[in-house]
Formats: C-alpha cells, sequence, structure tokens
C-alpha cells in the first residue's frame, strides 16, 4: 500500500485537477479548483522477480475521487539517453499509466516537462537548479509540502503538485486541450 499524505477530504464532490510526474521516483497530486493541495504520494511501486514496476492496482486506487476531474495532467517523457532495457520499461510503465487513466474516461493531457516548467518556473533558476526551484515553487505554492519535501524520494511530489497546477490555470484560461 502506498503512503498517501491527505491534506483535504477529497469527498467534497468537488472539481479535481490530477498531476502525474510518471516514472519510478514519480508521484501523483490532487488539486481542487481553487489550487488547494488536497493529497498526494509517491508513485506505488512492486518488486516483480527482480525488478521494480508500478503497482497499477494501488495506482488505480488513487482515483476514487468523488466529485469530477477535471484533467489529469501526465508528463509525456521521453528516454533519450537511457539504455534500451531501461527505455523499454520507462515506456511500459508510461503507457500502463495512460490505461489507467484513460480506462477510467479520465480527460487526459499530455505535457513535456519543458511546457509547464516555463509557466510553472517563470524567473526562477533552471537547468541544473531546475529541482531545487520547483521544490520552493511548490513549497510556495502549498505550505503543507515543506516537511515532505525535505525527503529526496519526495521530489515528484514537487513536480506532480506543480502540474496539477498548471492544468488548473490552463483549464481556468480555456487554453487549448483544457477546454471548459
Amino acid at each position: 500500500m502506498v503512503k498517501t499524505f491527505k491534506f483535504r477530504p477529497l469527498e467534497d464532490s468537488g472539481r479535481f485537477f490530477i498531476g502525474i510526474d510518471v516514472g519510478m521516483t514519480g508521484a501523483v497530486s490532487v488539486i481542487n479548483a481553487k489550487g488547494e493541495l488536497m493529497s498526494c504520494c509517491r508513485m506505488p511501486v512492486c518488486k516483480y522477480g527482480k525488478r521494480t514496476e508500478i503497482n497499477i492496482t494501488d495506482f488505480s486506487r488513487l482515483f476514487k475521487i468523488k466529485g469530477k476531474v477535471m484533467s489529469v495532467i501526465v508528463e509525456e517523457v521521453y528516454a533519450f539517453g537511457m539504455g534500451r532495457t531501461s527505455a523499454f520499461s520507462f515506456g511500459k510503465n508510461q503507457g500502463m499509466i495512460l490505461g489507467v487513466v484513460q480506462t477510467l474516461r479520465l480527460p487526459t493531457k499530455r505535457i513535456t516537462p519543458q511546457e509547464w516548467q516555463k509557466v510553472m518556473l517563470a524567473g526562477l533558476p533552471r537547468k541544473d537548479k531546475t529541482k531545487e526551484s520547483a521544490n520552493k515553487k511548490a513549497i510556495y505554492l502549498f505550505p503543507e509540502l515543506e516537511d515532505i519535501l525535505d525527503v529526496k524520494a519526495n521530489q515528484g511530489i514537487a513536480d506532480a503538485s506543480l502540474m496539477a497546477e498548471y492544468g488548473r490555470l490552463m483549464y481556468s484560461r480555456g487554453s487549448r486541450g483544457f477546454l471548459k
């Protein structure tokens, strides 16, 4: 079972935006239409033989939300620079994530890291400082993450939370792919 950090009840039947940082060290974050962080967790994983894979059963349970999911923002990352086995594994995990989200018929928007970082990290240092900047911005927007992001393994939570907020902002602006 995956440890989920819950900040507000998900049963208020509101509108929600979900950010997913794909990958084994990724995360899932849920925010409401007001931009309040509702819950977040690291990507649920399990051992399958010698390999570690995304636990699809636990992952699919994360979407039991009473309310309307307005958009699921999934980071679209390419496997450049990886070996064949790693690239295959990464692509398989990304495909399983998209399969669950689309099977649940949730409105999905795939975005590149550059796309969401351009908006969410505007004015902050990038390149080798991107992770630090993402943590700072996530804590600024969601102060309840401060202690959680002290743990390096929780870095994906900062990214997933910022992606969810990016989706909420684009939806509220009526941007292409986020139409109301």
